[in-house]
Order: structure tokens, then C-alpha cells, then sequence
């Protein structure tokens, strides 16, 4: 396939974003030439206060990029070149210590024989930005074989990691992704069996990836990594499950296709539309193509621009990553809405209505005081809930009257 370059306009790059964030998107690139020197300059000295960039900058954990791509731009005021400055110093240093723990634990696991694939964090930010300063993230991610974890968590025990107390029921890691650590030095990490839970709709086998992992450089050493479609798709149903809202999650896309210039576009539709996430794709790469510039070949942008649901859900998108609107919160009509929107699929849909009605009617710690059961007769908690929330919306009403 071959890049498309087009001069018509895409209806999104149209979206009235302020000129805080036309500023920060058209700087938003690891590589300085790529930047789009003309809209900051023509931008820039129209802003006289520079209090909702620096805002919208935090919020979309962009500083450090800005700080590359911006320090030679003379239109930028010092003061906002000093404190972008001071992000990248500051990231810089805790993404080195995050990067050393990370090769920390995996020489743990590799001398006890465990397999484990870090994504995300330190090695996305090194392998798509080519600087491991650029890219701000909070903690460590790394795929082990399920059948490993639990010996993967006790040898992190055994080095002074904790563990939430709910997470060590034996139930929690097959119901959620595995099993979240942090340690007294600050580390975070996050040990997944899975990369996408199984309420997303996605099919997806956790297994099958193993047997097409690669070999990447990190920090001089070779470490087990994700294949480069697998790695985009994943990253794409991680913007969604955010709805997107942080553009450093699109940024990501972005470098990802800048550095994977031999992307195998047809494997890539092939795995997408198998796991029923073919217009999480679509979404993903309308994003980083209209906003950021991301090259696409011909036959993608083809493709792209004909899923209609997913051109619109990037103009919702927008409304939240230019601050005009707030991102939905969790178990809203918004949120539900827009995953159940990102699927092609109907049984994907299907299987996302369940999910929110399972959480809907599962049991809480309310249910549980209105009426104390022994153990035994957990499972009648289910008949419990409807009744207690009936009585709960009849006391209101009487109250009201």
C-alpha cells in the first residue's frame, strides 16, 4: 500500500478547537520537522494569556513533547518555555527510574523462568517516540501467561509489593485484567493476563498473541515485545475504553505509524474485523490522520472514511479534547452510549448491555446492610437488590410529597 496525501479538508479538521489547542495540536510530534511551525506562528501572538494552554497541556500530558518540539519557537513566550522546561526535567527523571525498575523485574521473572511482555509506558514511549522524556505515564505494564501469574505476584510480594486486599480473591484476576502492584520506592505496575477485558466485545484470545511476539531493543537490553498490528489495535481499544479524551493517547497512534513504516495493513483489517474492533480501528486512525497528520496508505484512508458511526464519534471526541465538554463518567448514559456506538458488531453490542446490566443489578454494600444474610444465602442478594431499591425510591417519593 502506498501513503495518500489529499489537500481536500476532513469535515474534523474543520472542529473550532480554541487557539489553545490548535497550538498544542499542531506541536504535538517527537520529531521537530513535523511540527507545523506556520499555525504556531501565525497562533501564538494571539494569545495574551497563556493560563488555559498551560491547563489544556497538563490535562492532555503533553508537556515534555511540547517542551522538544517548542524550545526553538520564538513566538512562545519564556515563561511558558521555562515551566514546559521543567516538565520534560521532571519526566525525564521518573521515567528513568521507571524504566530501571522495569528491567528490574523483568531479570526477576526471566531468572524464574517467566515470560513477560512490558507494553505501554517506558517501552512505547522509547520504541514510537525514540526518547524515553517525551511521553508522560504513571506506571509499568507487563503481559504474563495467565497460568503464570500467581507465581509472577509471589516473587513480587517476596521484593516488598503490595497488593489491594480485594484483589487477592481468587476470583478477581480471571474477571478482570490481573493484578495491580505498588512498591514503597513509588513503582506502580500493573501485571495483565489479558490486554482488553472481556466486557469490551472483543474477541480476542490471550493465548494466540504469545506465539508472535518479537524481539525489541529497551535501554540495551532485548525484551519481549507486541507485534506491530497487535500494538495498534490495542492502543486503539485503550483510546476508547478513555473515550479518547487525553490527546497523548492519540499521539501514540500517531508515533506508532510514523515508526512502523512496514505495517501490514491487511493483516492489520484481517485482526481487526476477526475481533470485532474494525471501527475501534477506524476511529483510532481518523484521529491521529486528521488532527495529528499520521500517514495513511490509500486503501486505509479509503476504508477509514467510509465508517460513517466512527467520523461521528470523532467529532465527540473533539468536544472532549478541546475542554469545551467534560469526558462522561463512569456507568453514564454517555459512556455506555459511546462504547456501545464503537462496535460494529451487534453481539459485541449485545455483550456490552449485559455487562452494564450485570453491574447494574449486582449486589453493593447497601444491598448487604438492608438485610444481613449468612454466606450461604449470598446468591439471594440478587432478589434483595431490586427490592431494596424499589422500597429506597418509594421512601423518596413519600418524602417529596
Amino acid at each position: 500500500m502506498n501513503p495518500v496525501n489529499t489537500s481536500e479538508k476532513h469535515p474534523l479538521e474543520l472542529y473550532p478547537f480554541s487557539t489553545e489547542m490548535q497550538i498544542i495540536l499542531a506541536a504535538s510530534h517527537s520529531q521537530t520537522q513535523r511540527v507545523d511551525k506556520e499555525t504556531i506562528n501565525k497562533l501564538a501572538p494571539q494569545l495574551k494569556d497563556w493560563t488555559r494552554f498551560t491547563e489544556l497541556v497538563t490535562f492532555h500530558r503533553v508537556g515534555p513533547l511540547l517542551s522538544n518540539s517548542l524550545r526553538t519557537t520564538e513566538c512562545i513566550p519564556a515563561s511558558v518555555k521555562t515551566w514546559l522546561q521543567q516538565q520534560h526535567s521532571a519526566n525525564s527523571n521518573r521515567n528513568l527510574n521507571l524504566a530501571a525498575s522495569l528491567l528490574r523485574v523483568l531479570k526477576l521473572f526471566e531468572d524464574s523462568g517467566i515470560e513477560a511482555v512490558p507494553f505501554k509506558g517506558p517501552t512505547l514511549t522509547q520504541q514510537a517516540y525514540g526518547n524515553l522524556a517525551l511521553r508522560v505515564f504513571g506506571d509499568v505494564d507487563l503481559l504474563v501467561k495467565r497460568p503464570n501469574m500467581e507465581r509472577a505476584a509471589a516473587l513480587l510480594w517476596a521484593r516488598g509489593f503490595e497488593t489491594p486486599e480485594h484483589e487477592k480473591n481468587p476470583e478477581h484476576i480471571p474477571a478482570q485484567l490481573g493484578l495491580n502492584f505498588y512498591h514503597r520506592d513509588g513503582l506502580i505496575l500493573e501485571m495483565h493476563w489479558a490486554l482488553v477485558q472481556r466486557w469490551l466485545g472483543y474477541r480476542y484470545d490471550p493465548d494466540e498473541i504469545w506465539g508472535r511476539m518479537r524481539r525489541k531493543n529497551f535501554c540495551g537490553q532485548s525484551v519481549l515485545a507486541l507485534p506491530a498490528t497487535d500494538k495498534l489495535l490495542y492502543l486503539c481499544a485503550h483510546g476508547v475504553k478513555h473515550y479518547w479524551s487525553n490527546l497523548f493517547w492519540i499521539v501514540d497512534i500517531a508515533e506508532v505509524l510514523r515508526t512502523e513504516p512496514d505495517m501490514d495493513w491487511d493483516l492489520l483489517s484481517r485482526q481487526a474485523k476477526e475481533r470485532g474492533s474494525l471501527r475501534v480501528l477506524h476511529l483510532g486512525l481518523t484521529l491521529a490522520q486528521t488532527l495529528l497528520g499520521a500517514q495513511l496508505p490509500t486503501e486505509a484512508t479509503d476504508l477509514v472514511s467510509k465508517d460513517k458511526e466512527a467520523q461521528s464519534l470523532a467529532f465527540q471526541v473533539c468536544s472532549w479534547l478541546s475542554g469545551d465538554r467534560n469526558p462522561p463518567v463512569t456507568f453514564s448514559r454517555e459512556e455506555d452510549l459511546f462504547y456501545i456506538r464503537s462496535k460494529e458488531q451487534w453481539k459485541a453490542k449485545v455483550v456490552y448491555a449485559l455487562h452494564i446490566y450485570r453491574l447494574a443489578w449486582q449486589p453493593s454494600p447497601a444491598d448487604r446492610a438492608f438485610l444481613p444474610l449468612p454466606n450461604v444465602l449470598e446468591p439471594l442478594y440478587y432478589l434483595v437488590r431490586p427490592i431494596r431499591i424499589l422500597t429506597q425510591r418509594i421512601h423518596r417519593a413519600v418524602a417529596r410529597k
